[in-house]
């Protein structure tokens, strides 16, 4: 049983987000998808001018993405980085039972339940937008929604460096999380 065959044949087109997803319904179903990448989601805004200390940090992502916060707050740990940190996501509770497990009492964070609202204003009240990337077959085909949204913020980005966002590596630093916000 293969629902990936099933859910293309009853459908009269298959769209997807990246050219890395387009080829593993190829692999598993025989079927071509059209790719459409990400549109702008939010409007922009004049990038930050300077960065303040301590460091004013966000990340934004959903639970699924729980993961790699955890692997970039480690990096912040070991860089030994004072900085402040805005934490914008869904299943807050979940979350923060996690950090407490892992020891992040020492960081500086605030968790905030996502809105569009919350997103918008945290961003841009911030000046550095973490994106923590876990190199695995997992996340192989997740989109850079959030690297464009950052951007089109007009906010600094620290990211892992990944293969599939190397496009980006111009406009972010890509390494070390910790070692970005020293940079």
């Amino acid at each position: 049983f293969n629902i990936n065959k099933l859910l293309s044949d009853s459908s009269d087109i298959t769209v997807v987000k990246t050219k890395s997803a387009a080829e593993i319904i190829k692999k598993n179903t025989g079927i071509r998808a059209k790719i459409i990448p990400d549109c702008i989601r939010y409007e922009s805004f004049n990038p930050i001018s300077k960065i303040n200390y301590p460091l004013n940090i966000v990340w934004f992502g959903s639970n699924g993405n729980h993961d790699t916060l955890i692997f970039g707050l480690n990096e912040i740990l070991s860089s030994n980085i004072d900085c402040k940190i805005k934490i914008i996501t869904n299943k807050t509770a979940e979350l923060q039972e996690n950090l407490i497990k892992n020891k992040f009492q020492s960081l500086n964070y605030k968790i905030i339940s996502f809105s569009d609202q919350s997103l918008t204003k945290e961003v841009c009240l911030s000046e550095i937008v973490i994106i923590p990337f876990i190199n695995d077959y997992i996340r192989f085909v997740k989109s850079p929604n959030r690297i464009v949204d950052a951007l089109n913020f007009g906010r600094f980005v620290v990211m892992s460096k990944t293969k599939q966002y190397m496009d980006f590596e111009k406009y972010c630093y890509q390494g070390n999380i910790g070692s970005g916000l020293k940079w």
